[in-house]
Formats: structure tokens, C-alpha cells, sequence
């Protein structure tokens, strides 16, 4: 699980860095709303913590709720990083762990870790990553491999309410995440807020 955890950080922080980038660049062909965001097992973009642990056969982490309330302040500023327990049963048969970034205890952005050549038990290996983005877009009603573009050894939809990002580099990983740097901006507004209101105490 520590493995997943790593990974699924330096995806987030990638993430990050391509949320800041692509506010005003093209949808790759895929006009769709967030409403049609895929709907993984039943996880949609917008839950709260609350509907996620209720969705979850084995919950999140406990304490989940202290993270997401000690994330409305310094230095998170809204923005809370919850795992799940191992869920590989039922519902979620097939799938390791999956990830979630809230902010403002709202789903912007969630990691699902599916099983892969390496796990126990096994899951299959995908030599070409258009075999698994033609059953994930069928699965979900998305656009076909050819609206997909690599991404940092990924490949990514870019839909005008919605990304998709697939890795199939060792266990299969799919990133559903909100377009745009809108809640990254309030972030940076809270940020900035905060440090003003230091320097405005500060007393020489």
C-alpha cells in the first residue's frame, strides 16, 4: 500500500502542475459536462467524504473526518488526501486502493489502483494502452483511443467538464479530476490571504 501511496502523491503532484496549465487549451474533441464524468463503482466528482465512506465497503481511513476538518486551514487550505482500506471484494472486486483529493470536502479528484501483473491475486497486463482505453471509453460512454493524448508516459481525455488519466506502467491507474485551476486559484487566494493577515500582525 506504501507503493500505491507514493505513486498516487507523485501523480497528484503532476496533477497539480498540469490542473495550472490547461485552463484555456482544447477539450481533445470531448464536449462532455461533468455530470457524465465516469462514474467508477459508483464514485462520482462532487461527493463529500461522507457519501464516499458510505459507498465504500470497507470505508476510508479512520479519522477521516479530522483530516478533511483540519484541511480548511494553514497549510492545506480546503484541500484534504484520503485513502481507502483495502476494498477488493464485491463492488469493487478487481480494484487495490483507491485515492481521493477533496477540497472543501467536495470530490475534485480520485486515484483507483485496479489489479495488475504484479498483484495477488493477478491482474492482467496491457501491452497496448488502446485495448484498455477502448474498454474503459465502452464501459463509460467516452470518446475512442484516438481522443486520448499522452500525458508523462500516460494518456489523457481532456473533456470540456472532466480529465481521464490512464496508466497502464505496472498496475493499471486511472485518475478522474476536474478540469481547470479553479479550485487550485481559491487555494492560492486562501494562501495569499493568510500570509497578508501574518504580515499585518506581525508587531517589530
Amino acid at each position: 500500500m506504501n507503493r500505491i501511496l507514493f505513486t498516487c502523491l507523485l501523480l497528484l503532484l503532476i496533477a497539480g502542475t498540469l490542473i495550472a496549465q490547461t485552463t484555456d487549451q482544447s477539450y481533445t474533441g470531448c464536449n462532455l459536462a461533468r455530470e457524465k464524468a465516469p462514474a467508477i463503482r459508483g464514485l462520482k466528482l462532487g461527493m463529500t467524504s461522507e457519501e464516499i465512506n458510505a459507498l465504500l465497503p470497507g470505508g476510508l481511513r479512520e479519522g477521516y473526518k479530522d483530516v478533511v476538518s483540519s484541511a480548511r486551514n494553514f497549510p492545506q487550505f480546503g484541500s484534504a488526501f484520503l485513502t481507502a482500506n483495502v476494498i477488493d471484494k464485491d463492488k469493487f472486486n478487481g480494484i487495490e486502493g483507491i485515492n481521493f483529493q477533496l477540497f472543501d470536502d467536495r470530490l475534485v479528484n480520485y486515484n483507483v489502483f485496479y489489479r495488475g501483473p504484479n498483484s495477488v491475486p493477478r491482474g492482467p497486463y496491457w501491452p497496448n494502452p488502446d485495448d484498455l482505453i477502448a474498454r474503459f471509453a465502452d464501459a463509460y460512454h467516452l470518446p475512442g483511443p484516438p481522443n486520448w493524448v499522452p500525458d508523462a508516459g500516460s494518456r489523457l481525455l481532456r473533456c470540456k467538464g472532466f480529465e481521464v488519466l490512464i496508466n497502464t506502467s505496472g498496475a493499471t491507474q486511472i485518475v478522474v479530476r476536474e478540469p481547470g485551476n479553479s479550485w487550485v486559484a481559491e487555494q492560492k487566494k486562501r494562501r495569499e490571504a493568510f500570509e497578508e493577515q501574518l504580515r499585518r500582525d506581525f508587531k517589530p
